[in-house]
């Protein structure tokens, strides 16, 4: 045992009683390294899995999916081009549909847009509530602020 400065006998006593409550079997210790390297690769392997899902993203506006019976689901010719989305003139559903934006979202944006008008600038949605700049990051590419 290390000698503590100060400590009379009682105060020894009582430190080795704690550390004796607090030290781990060898079996514990090797339980808690076997978890911890589980915990860290499994964050790890979800970490890389959400980087290669962002990276391999693919939209498909609604406008181009045509319910058929039952389950299926078959991709029609488009009447119109949805990407590059006009952010000012998009209304919910095509917002949901970009990366990182959800009903909340949207609606924000929406809301943004009537309280005080169009967005001049892609940079300007920044001042949505909820919207930073790894959300527009993942946007970008997808939107215009047409007039």
């Amino acid at each position: 045992m290390t000698n503590i400065p100060n400590a009379d006998n009682g105060e020894k006593s009582k430190l080795s009683k704690m550390r004796s409550q607090l030290a781990f079997t060898p079996f514990e210790r090797k339980a808690l390294w076997i978890l911890s390297f589980l915990l860290i690769s499994g964050t790890s392997f979800r970490m890389y899995q959400n980087h290669q899902i962002n990276n391999t993203l693919e939209l498909i506006p609604i406008s181009k999916l045509n319910t058929q019976t039952g389950d299926e689901m078959q991709l029609s010719e488009p009447k119109e081009t949805v990407f590059p989305l006009n952010i000012n003139k998009a209304i919910q559903t095509d917002l949901e549909l970009l990366p990182g934006i959800g009903p909340v979202k949207a609606l924000a944006i929406i809301d943004h847009i009537r309280a005080n008008g169009r967005f001049q600038d892609i940079k300007d949605i920044l001042k949505v509530k909820g919207i930073g700049p790894s959300t527009l990051k993942k946007i970008e590419n997808f939107i215009v602020t047409e007039p």
